[in-house]
C-alpha cells in the first residue's frame, strides 16, 4: 500500500527534490504589471461628431435643396411612418452624450430619435418653418452605435433635417437643462437621475423629508404629492445648482385588491344592444388589466370586441390584474349582460373590407352603389350588401376630359341621385391642375340605366348666389366631396365641403343648398365650421370634409371628417338637425354641433374618416362604412372598414362606438346573406413554443396575447392543421414589428416559404400573406427565426384559395 501511494505522488514531488539536489535559488515571483486607471472623463471629454445629409443612409426620404441649411441641403420627403434617417457613429465611452438635431418643420410634426433600434427618444419638434434645434440626453454603448431619425407621423406635415451633432458634455450647467422633472410609483423605491461620466449630482435639501430625503429614498407613497429637490451638479470645483419637482403618485392597493375591485365595478354589467365593444378598465396608473378568459369569444373576444346574439347573453370573463411591480391576480369570473338585437344574423365578416377609401355608398331601390375614381375615370360597383365593397356588378361611367376645368384631380365621395325624370346624377369634384380651382360638377345617365353611360353636364353654382346661372371659376368657391339628400318633403339638398373665399385654404367648412334641378342649385348656407380642438384648430389644419347626411325616422345628421387626414388626426363629427326656427335645412340655426368627437384613433385603429351611413338590407339596423390609416402613420395609404351603429334610446341619436380591432369577427348586417369571413384563425399563443419564445399579455393583440423573443436560431413556434384537400392556401401573418430587417421561415411541412416583416411604425399591428402548398389531412407548420431582432407575433391565418 506505501508503495503504490509513493509512486501516485512521485511525479508531483520530483521537481522538488531536483531542485534541492542541485541546490539552486528559486526565483522570486514577477509582479504582474497594473493597468494605469483610465479616467473615462478624459477619454471622452472634447468628443463631438457632426453629421451632414449626405452622411446619412435614407429610407423613404430623400436629401433636397434648402438654402437655410447648413450646406444647402437637408432630409426631407419623410413620406410614412416608416421613413428614417440613419447615422451610424462610434464613441469612445459608454455614457450619456448630447444630441443636437437641427430640423425646419411646420407644426404638429412627430418625429422620434430611435438608439440601436430599442430605445427611443421624442425628439419634440416645434415648428415655425425656420431652422431651430431639439438636443437631447442620449445614452450610447462604447464603439459602433446607430441612431435612427424617424417620422413617427406619417403622411403630411413633413420636416427637413439638416445637422446632426453628438457631443460630450462640456458643463455641470448643460447637465442641469436636461433633470427634466419626474413622475415617480410605488414600485420605485429611488429618485435617479441620468448623469453622463465624470460628473456627479447630489440632493441638497428636499421641500418634504417625510416623503423623499436627501439620499433620493422615496418614503412615502400614501398621497398624490409634489415634492421639490434642490440639487447640486457638479465636476470637481464647477457646480450648478439646479430646482426639481418630483410628482410622487399614491400607492395603489395591491393586485388582489385590485382584481376585487375590479369585480365590483364590472360584475353584472349591462352591454347595451348593437355596442361593438366594451372598454378594458384601468383603474390605475402603475396597474394594466388584461382581459385573459371569455366563456363565448363569439360574443365577448379577448380583445373587447362585441357581438351580441338576437336573444340576450350571459358572458363570464375573468381578468387579469398586472402592477408595474410585476405581481399579478385574477379576478373572480364577471359576468357580462349582452342584450340581444332583436333579430338573427347569418354569417361573419371581418375588417378591412378592402384596401382603398373614401367608401361613399347610395343607396337606391335596393341596390348598394360604390362610385371611385380611377385614373380620371368614375366606375360604379352595384351590390346587394353593404359590406360587399368592391364586389359586385362594375361599370365605367365617365372620363374627364383632357382640358378644362375639370380635366385633373376627380375627388370624392361621389353620391348616386335618381331624380324624377328617370335619369341618374353624380356630382364630382376636380380641377385643372391646380388644387384652388377645385370645384363640383354633375354628370347625367343617358339612359335610366345606372350603370350605363353618363354626359357631363358641367359646373354647378358654389357661390353666394341664388340666381347663378353661369358657374365659373370666378363666381363660384373651393368646393368638394358633394353629396346628395331627399328631405322629408320630397326636396333635394346638396352638401359640401367648401372655402369662404376664393383662396382661404383653412378652415374648410360645411356648406347646404337646395337642389332647383340636378343643374342648379341654390345659394349655398354656411352650417357649421371648425371650432373645437379635435376639429384641427390647434394644429393648424382646421377643417370639416367628407360628410354623410342620413335621416332616421324624422331626425337628420351629418356627419363629417375634422382634421388632418394626412397627419393621423381624422375624426368623426356629428351636426344634428333641430327644426326650431324658419328656413329648414337652409336655416344654420337649425344645425346643431355636437362638440364632442364621435368616432376616434384609438389604440386599435388610427385616423377614421370618410364615412357613410346606409340602412341594412331589410332596413332593421344602420352601418358605418369609414376609411383608416391601414397602419400607425400611414397616412392617405388607407383601408375601408365597417361596422354597425346604434342609437340612443331617449334621445335617438347615433351612437358610433369605437372603431373594431383590425381582422377581429363581426357579423353581417341584419337581412345580409353574403358569407365574407372564410379563414381558419389561430391564436400564436395557443401554438407550441420553442427557445426563448415566450407569450406577452397585450389588449393591441388580437387574442389577447403576443408571442415574443424571436432573437436566435432555435426560437420557434408551431401548429397543425388540418387541411380538407390538398391544394394551394393563403397563410396571413398577424405581426407587430419592433423594428425593421426583421425574418422568419414559414416551414409548411418540409417546404420553406420567406416570412419578410415590415416596419410600420411602434404598435403597428399588420399582417403579411404567403401562398403556401398543403397536404391534404394533418400539416405541420412552423415559424422560425432567421434574422433580426425581436417580432411580436398575434396570430396566423388560413385559407384555401379559390381553384
Amino acid at each position: 500500500m506505501k508503495k503504490r501511494k509513493l509512486l501516485l505522488i512521485a511525479p508531483l514531488i520530483l521537481p522538488l527534490l531536483l531542485a534541492s539536489c542541485n541546490n539552486q535559488p528559486q526565483p522570486e515571483p514577477q509582479p504582474q504589471p497594473v493597468e494605469p486607471e483610465v479616467d473615462e472623463y478624459e477619454l471622452v471629454k472634447g468628443f463631438e461628431k457632426v453629421f451632414y445629409p449626405q452622411d446619412a443612409f435614407l429610407e423613404s426620404c430623400a436629401t433636397v435643396d434648402d438654402g437655410g441649411s447648413a450646406n444647402g441641403t437637408a432630409i426631407g420627403n419623410f413620406t410614412y411612418a416608416y421613413s428614417y434617417a440613419k447615422y451610424n457613429i462610434e464613441v469612445p465611452v459608454s455614457t450619456f452624450y448630447v444630441l443636437e438635431v437641427k430640423y425646419k418643420c411646420d407644426s404638429s410634426v412627430k418625429y422620434a430619435l430611435f438608439v440601436n433600434e430599442e430605445n427611443k427618444y421624442d425628439l419634440g419638434f416645434n415648428g415655425n418653418n425656420s431652422y431651430r434645434s431639439s438636443k437631447l440626453m442620449v445614452k450610447l454603448e462604447k464603439g459602433n452605435n446607430t441612431l435612427k431619425i424617424r417620422n413617427v407621423q406619417g403622411r403630411g406635415y413633413s420636416a427637413n433635417i439638416d445637422t446632426v451633432k453628438v457631443s460630450a458634455f462640456s458643463s455641470v450647467a448643460t447637465i442641469g437643462l436636461f433633470f427634466n422633472n419626474k413622475t415617480v410609483y410605488s414600485h420605485q423605491n429611488k429618485v435617479l437621475f441620468d448623469c453622463p461620466v465624470g460628473f456627479e449630482y447630489k440632493i441638497n435639501s428636499s421641500s418634504n423629508e417625510a416623503v423623499i430625503n436627501k439620499n433620493g429614498d422615496i418614503l412615502d407613497f400614501s398621497a398624490d404629492r409634489e415634492v421639490t429637490l434642490q440639487m447640486a451638479i457638479s465636476r470637481g470645483e464647477n457646480e450648478t445648482k439646479k430646482s426639481v419637482t418630483i410628482s410622487v403618485r399614491k400607492a395603489s392597493p395591491s393586485a388582489s385588491s385590485i382584481a376585487q375591485e375590479l369585480f365590483s365595478q364590472e360584475n353584472n354589467m349591462i352591454v347595451p344592444a348593437g355596442k361593438t365593444g366594451i372598454k378594458i378598465p384601468n383603474l390605475y396608473e402603475d396597474t394594466e388589466a388584461f382581459l385573459t378568459y371569455s366563456s363565448n369569444e363569439l360574443v365577448l373576444s379577448r380583445n373587447g370586441v362585441v357581438i351580441a346574439n338576437k336573444d340576450d347573453t350571459n358572458v363570464k370573463v375573468k381578468y387579469t390584474i398586472r402592477k408595474a411591480d410585476g405581481s399579478e391576480a385574477v379576478t373572480d369570473e364577471i359576468t357580462y349582460i349582452v342584450k340581444g338585437l332583436g333579430f338573427e344574423y347569418n354569417n361573419y365578416f371581418e375588417n378591412p373590407l378592402a384596401v382603398g377609401q373614401d367608401p361613399f355608398l347610395s343607396y337606391v331601390d335596393g341596390y348598394y352603389y360604390h362610385i371611385y375614381s380611377s385614373h380620371n375615370s368614375l366606375k360604379m360597383i352595384r351590390s346587394t350588401s353593404p359590406i360587399d365593397y368592391g364586389h359586385g356588378v362594375e361599370a365605367t361611367l365617365f372620363g374627364l376630359p383632357a382640358s378644362g376645368w375639370n380635366c385633373a384631380e376627380l375627388w370624392g365621395p361621389f353620391s348616386l341621385m335618381k331624380w324624377s325624370d328617370g335619369h341618374y346624377y353624380i356630382y364630382y369634384a376636380a380641377d385643372d391642375g391646380n388644387n384652388y380651382h377645385h370645384r363640383e360638377g354633375v354628370i347625367r345617365s343617358k339612359t335610366t340605366d345606372p350603370m350605363g353611360e353618363y354626359e357631363d353636364l358641367g359646373m354647378i353654382n358654389t357661390s353666394d348666389e341664388e340666381d347663378n346661372e353661369n358657374p365659373t371659376l370666378a363666381n363660384t368657391k373651393w368646393a368638394i366631396g358633394a353629396v346628395t339628400y331627399q328631405h322629408t318633403d320630397g326636396d333635394w339638398y346638396l352638401t359640401w365641403s367648401g372655402w369662404k373665399n376664393e383662396n382661404d385654404g383653412f378652415p374648410q367648412r360645411s356648406y347646404i343648398a337646395k337642389i332647383h334641378s340636378p343643374t342648379k342649385i341654390g345659394a349655398r348656407v354656411e352650417i357649421s365650421q371648425p371650432t373645437e380642438a379635435w376639429e384641427g384648430v390647434n394644429d393648424g389644419s382646421p377643417l370639416q370634409e367628407g360628410q354623410a347626411i342620413f335621416r332616421v325616422g324624422d331626425k337628420v345628421f351629418l356627419v363629417y371628417s375634422a382634421n388632418a387626414s394626412w397627419a393621423g388626426r381624422y375624426s368623426l363629427g356629428v351636426l344634428l338637425y333641430n327644426e326650431k326656427y324658419d328656413g329648414g335645412l337652409l336655416n344654420p340655426f337649425n344645425w346643431v354641433k355636437v362638440l364632442e368627437p364621435a368616432f376616434v384613433t384609438t389604440e386599435y385603429i388610427e385616423s377614421p374618416g370618410g364615412p357613410t351611413i346606409v340602412p341594412s338590407p331589410d332596413g332593421k339596423e344602420y352601418w358605418l362604412l369609414y376609411h383608416c390609416s391601414i397602419w400607425r402613420g400611414s397616412g392617405w395609404t388607407r383601408i375601408v372598414c365597417a361596422k354597425p351603429i346604434r342609437f340612443d334610446e331617449e334621445t335617438g341619436y347615433p351612437i358610433f362606438d369605437d372603431p373594431i380591432p383590425l381582422y377581429s369577427i363581426m357579423r353581417t348586417p341584419s337581412g345580409d346573406d353574403i358569407d365574407r369571413y372564410d379563414w381558419d384563425m389561430f391564436e400564436a399563443e395557443n401554438m407550441t413554443l420553442a427557445g426563448n419564445v415566450k407569450r406577452e399579455l397585450n389588449n393591441l393583440a388580437h387574442g389577447g396575447e403576443y408571442v415574443k423573443g424571436f432573437i436566435k436560431e432555435g426560437d420557434s413556434i408551431s401548429m397543425k392543421y388540418i387541411a380538407k384537400e390538398y391544394g394551394q392556401y393563403t397563410v396571413r401573418i398577424g405581426y407587430n414589428a419592433i423594428t425593421e430587417g426583421s425574418s422568419h421561415v414559414l416551414k409548411i411541412n418540409k417546404k420553406s416559404y420567406a416570412a419578410n416583416y415590415l416596419y410600420r411604425g411602434q404598435d403597428s399591428n399588420t399582417v403579411i400573406e404567403i401562398m403556401v402548398a398543403m397536404n391534404e389531412g394533418e400539416n405541420d407548420i412552423s415559424l422560425q427565426y432567421v434574422e433580426g431582432y425581436d417580432i411580436r407575433i398575434d396570430f396566423i391565418g388560413i385559407k384555401q384559395n379559390d381553384a
